[in-house]
């Protein structure tokens, strides 16, 4: 939303409930209730108007802006649009484990898939994983969905056992 909307529709509310604003609380307003689309923000006052018999909390818009949302789910879209892909099934993630030999258990990783963009919808382009496909997971050892459930890829060692493979390599 932009500022002037904003204004516009915040100066409504504040004639209607015969209340002055300064200009310190119409900073920290917008600053929390930016993200609300302009169209939903005077759909919200408009609501308020009507229904409430106090000036609204930052927090009473913030349930009208819920609201609004709930009620057009069908004109809301995602930043990034979901597309087909077999490689990861439109989730954009690829999920894979390799077995620890020093600790003796599997270790879980996510990859994003490089074959489409649907990990956008997950992560940004600052915190994404690895890019990878499918392909290139198993030529480098790691195991794909569905596990293999193998006892004897997986050896059964008790805790304490697990803490002696390791002791020795603890400083003390």
């Amino acid at each position: 939303m932009n500022l002037e909307k904003f204004t516009s529709s915040l100066k409504t509310l504040a004639n209607w409930y015969r209340k002055s604003i300064s200009d310190d609380q119409k900073a920290i307003f917008y600053r929390k209730l930016q993200h609300i689309p302009g169209e939903a923000f005077e759909k919200i006052i408009e609501d308020i108007v009507e229904n409430s018999k106090a000036f609204p909390t930052i927090n009473d818009i913030k349930l009208g802006y819920l609201t609004w949302i709930n009620e057009n789910k069908n004109r809301i879209t995602h930043l990034y649009e979901s597309t087909p892909c077999d490689e990861c099934n439109g989730t954009g993630m690829l999920h894979y484990r390799y077995f620890d030999e020093k600790y003796k258990y599997f270790i879980p990783l996510t990859a994003a898939c490089s074959l489409c963009e649907n990990w956008k919808r997950t992560w940004s382009h600052k915190s994404r994983p690895r890019m990878a496909t499918k392909a290139e997971l198993v030529k480098e050892g790691y195991e794909l969905p569905p596990y293999k459930r193998n006892k004897k890829s997986i050896p059964i060692v008790t805790v304490t056992e697990m803490v002696d493979s390791v002791a020795d390599e603890v400083p003390f």
